[in-house]
């Protein structure tokens, strides 16, 4: 039954995307702004990159804080 509804939805897609090709006014207007996507498209790598880093600092942190405990309880003196 999957395989009917991926299959009519291909059909859908190819048909819809065969009837309504844009103009190549558009093609030429998006050609003109690909420098434009390409700044904003790095500027939010940069923004991930500092989330990714943040989140790593702070995992990291935790690990260094969880084994200095572990370590304290092993050389606890009993």
């Amino acid at each position: 039954m999957s395989a009917l509804i991926d299959f009519a939805l291909a059909i859908y897609g190819l048909f819809h995307t065969a009837n309504h090709i844009p103009a190549s006014a558009t093609f030429q207007a998006l050609w003109s702004a690909l420098p434009s996507v390409g700044s904003v498209l790095v500027f939010l790598l940069g923004v991930i990159a500092v989330v990714i880093g943040l989140w790593l600092i702070t995992h990291g942190i935790q690990n260094v804080c969880r084994r200095i405990r572990t370590v304290n309880r092993i050389f606890r003196d009993p």
